[in-house]
């Protein structure tokens, strides 16, 4: 059975508005806020792994509601300094760009691509990940997400270890079976389809409330047994509409959740937690939920 919750405000004048909610609803926190137009990126959390095959390119879908509007809207690039933690208008070492700030849509189509490019896939490193933001510099569409992160990494080979169980005690009740496989280049555990059984079996598929989650999810291990994760996409949709993710506390940007990054570690040799911040990106935040990560 799917989870029922409150659903907290946070207004801009930090006036706090419990309302109750069943269905699609969680608590949340935070700034809310709509906007309208005719432009937007259908998610707002896109992770890429390239390979020589392409070509130094990246492309990034954007779309238009209609084709009555404009065709054409302004692209804006940002990159993010590991060094700094802060993002920037350029990549510092110059790998990755973006084409033209320009994306242009053809008469009869509603989606064209952003091209962000990459000049040398070996300067990506071998388990480093790359994250950038690209945000729609005009009208925005009511179904549209403004700004697009993007984590970039290089493609790795992977072989299997077997069936593990995966918990996400935000959105499940129960342990659904997982495949898991580990990279042969670095100290990265890959989870497949972690999600898609539960939001089927827990009704969130059957009461609307759900989008397409990530097919995998790649966990990289450091040299003191924390771990590092991109934004997981896990398929829940916040009052049916609203794309909900899973953050590494350190890469939230809206709150300093950054305390939390080190409780997401290896326990022991077969098990893995993970403490994300679930959000939905320039809308409003839940807390901070365990996922466990029991391997063969």
């Amino acid at each position: 059975m799917k989870k029922r919750f409150i659903f907290l405000f946070f207004t801009v004048l930090t006036t706090v508005l419990p309302v109750l909610f069943s269905g699609c609803s969680r608590d949340i926190k935070g700034t809310l806020y709509s906007g309208e137009g005719g432009f937007g990126f259908s998610s707002s959390v896109l992770n890429v792994e390239s390979t020589a095959e392409d070509d130094g390119k990246i492309l990034v879908p954007v779309y238009r509601s209609t084709l009555d509007g404009g065709n054409e809207v302004r692209i804006g690039f940002a990159f993010y300094n590991n060094d700094t933690k802060e993002y920037q208008t350029s990549d510092p070492d110059n790998n990755f760009s973006l084409t033209t700030s320009k994306v242009v849509f053809a008469d009869d189509s509603y989606e064209s691509h952003a091209q962000i490019r990459f000049a040398d896939l070996s300067a990506m490193g071998i388990s480093e990940k790359h994250r950038m933001k690209l945000t729609i510099l005009g009208d925005v569409g009511p179904a549209g997400d403004s700004v697009v992160t993007i984590t970039v990494n290089r493609k790795l080979t992977f072989d299997y270890l077997g069936e593990g169980l995966y918990h996400d005690e935000f959105l499940f009740y129960d342990s659904y079976p997982v495949d898991i496989y580990s990279a042969r280049e670095a100290e990265i555990i890959r989870i497949m389809d972690p999600y898609t059984e539960g939001l089927v079996k827990e009704e969130y598929v059957a009461n609307g409330c759900s989008y397409t989650p990530d097919s995998y999810v790649d966990i990289f291990t450091n040299s003191d047994s924390t771990v590092y994760f991109a934004p997981i996409a896990i398929g829940f949709l916040y009052e049916g509409t609203r794309k909900v993710y899973a953050y590494y506390p350190g890469d939230y940007t809206e709150l300093d959740y950054t305390s939390y990054s080190k409780d997401s570690r290896w326990t022991d040799s077969k098990t893995i937690n993970l403490s994300p911040i679930y959000a939905v990106p320039d809308y409003g935040h839940f807390d901070v939920f365990p996922i466990t990560i029991d391997l063969p």
